[in-house]
């Protein structure tokens, strides 16, 4: 089974579900760019609003390795003309960033090495007649197999901005990234299309590159896309009629995106929560709870917090588009903060004139956000103190200080306003966002690795460049900041990581839920190889 050529991916499931919904007039507008100037589409998008979907779609539809009609052929694509001329009649070509980065513990070489070397393969044993041991790179490959089949390629690509946009890889990485992409896509005779997701648009990536051959359709511009990404006023009125829902209560929370000013979309996953749990509060927002959100709203810029106040108050803020910002640090205005909130979901824009947009809260949930980000932060010193002691904290780890280890914490639990743990996962994220800022631009965290309602534990690993030690913290209830560490020792994760040389923290924290306070004990490793 091919991963890369011609998945067999299916849309099946989505057609069994109770809230499908037939956007495949998307396919009929991507059918008239094959094969023509404009056939690089860009698409940026906030988490879940239905970039993925439309990938998997895109590839159930195009490609050669499987006859999809019984999928597509009571969807409104059936009724158009081209509908049969290009039902799978393409090599497809698909593969997901955040997956292939995550899977290669972050290595951006080794994830390109690993995908070019893996495509080879796959078209290898998908024609055996030619030989491909002699083509280097990715792009001559390709191009081989379509001068020889004459069957040109549609090229997927999801989530495509996942590592820069989470500020995992240096700048050097991101533009032999970016250029590995460009020289994959840009001016090749086999790409008939070429299919891009992401959640910020080319320009925000700060990195330069030779991606310039997309049109972009983002969440500012492009309604030609809109229909297909977030749900239509026009549907959701529909899906209301059908369920005797009140159209008027879900606009207010959930709608209000406005895309080249005028053309209005609702968020999909809150319309379907409140519609499945007939509950109007907050759904997309608890789903997606990123703490680079969190701390992008309450930086201390100035006039950031008046500005966010006065959208609360429903004026309106002036803006310019602004781009090429993606560390917390390189934020310096308004205007940037803004802008990356439109693109993440969280404001919204309409039009003013050819320079200038109104930004505005669109509903309701995002407002509730707002307010909620906002009253954990209200004296605004208190923003520059997170910050200093999340460094603070950082420190006293890495220079092996227990008790001023201990002693942050406690104080910093004394600042909550309500700081009692209810359960192993109150005390991680309240750890994780104390070491936030400090860990952000060198570290990447892994939260999932092993946990229960007894014990939860962190891993903070340098990206790659940086010699730096890997951290890792072990939480428990009740107990010895020593049989933390023994947690620790016995869970053996320089194995797990497949950790081989440098230095790892072992960093064992108790949390006594009599008197809510932490201990803390602090053992360091060396290893070589």
């Amino acid at each position: 089974m091919s991963n890369y050529l011609n998945p067999t991916t299916s849309i099946k499931t989505e057609l069994n579900s109770h809230n499908f919904i037939d956007q495949t007039e998307l396919l009929v507008k991507l059918n008239l760019r094959i094969k023509t100037l404009d056939h690089n589409i860009l698409v940026s998008r906030p988490h879940q609003f239905g970039k993925t979907y439309a990938a998997k779609m895109i590839c159930s539809y195009y490609s050669k390795a499987k006859d999809s009609s019984d999928e597509f052929d009571k969807l409104k694509v059936a009724t158009n003309q081209s509908y049969r001329k290009h039902l799978n009649q393409y090599n497809v070509i698909f593969f997901n960033i955040d997956r292939e980065f995550c899977n290669e513990s972050h290595d951006v070489q080794k994830m390109i090495k690993t995908i070019t070397s893996s495509i080879k393969c796959e078209l290898q044993e998908a024609y055996p007649e030619y030989s491909l041991a002699e083509c280097s790179y990715l792009s001559h490959c390709l191009e081989d197999v379509y001068q020889k089949t004459g069957i040109p390629f549609v090229i997927v690509i999801d989530d495509y901005d996942y590592m820069i946009r989470k500020n995992e890889i240096s700048v050097d990485n991101a533009s032999l990234y970016l250029n590995w992409l460009t020289s994959l896509i840009k001016d090749q005779n086999y790409v008939a299309l070429s299919y891009v997701t992401g959640i910020l648009p080319i320009d925000n990536l700060r990195v330069s590159c030779g991606l310039n051959m997309f049109d972009e359709y983002t969440m500012a511009s492009g309604k030609e896309m809109a229909p297909y990404f977030g749900l239509t006023e026009d549907f959701v009125k529909t899906l209301c009629l059908k369920l005797h829902a009140d159209y008027k209560k879900l606009k207010e929370w959930y709608g209000g995106y406005a895309i080249d000013g005028d053309y209005q979309i609702f968020n999909p996953i809150s319309v379907f929560d409140a519609l499945e749990y007939d509950s109007f509060s907050d759904h997309w927002t608890t789903r997606n709870p990123h703490l680079h959100d969190r701390n992008l709203i309450n930086m201390d810029i100035p006039g950031l917090r008046d500005a966010l106040l006065r959208l609360l108050e429903g004026e309106s803020v002036y803006i310019s588009m602004a781009n090429k910002c993606y560390k917390m640090e390189e934020f310096k205005t308004v205007n940037e903060v803004l802008t990356r909130l439109i693109h993440l979901g969280y404001l919204s824009a309409k039009d003013c004139n050819y320079r200038r947009k109104i930004a505005y809260i669109p509903n309701e949930e995002t407002k509730r956000e707002f307010k909620r980000i906002l009253n954990e932060k209200r004296d605004e010193t208190s923003i520059v103190k997170l910050v200093n002691s999340s460094f603070e904290l950082l420190n006293y780890i890495t220079s092996l200080k227990s008790k001023s280890v201990e002693n942050l914490l406690n104080n910093r639990k004394s600042d909550d306003s309500c700081h009692t743990n209810t359960s192993i996962d109150d005390v991680a994220y309240k750890i994780l966002e104390a070491l936030y800022v400090g860990t952000y631009d060198n570290y990447a965290v892994q939260t999932n690795l092993q946990g229960s309602s007894v014990y939860k534990d962190l891993v903070f690993r340098p990206k790659l460049e940086l010699v730096k030690p890997v951290i890792i913290i072990g939480i428990m209830f009740d107990v010895s900041p020593e049989i933390s560490l023994e947690h620790l020792e016995e869970l053996n994760y320089r194995k797990k990581l497949d950790i081989r040389f440098g230095e790892i923290l072992l960093v064992g924290i108790s949390y006594y839920q009599t008197n809510h306070n932490y201990q803390c004990k602090i053992e360091k490793i060396i290893l070589s190889e």
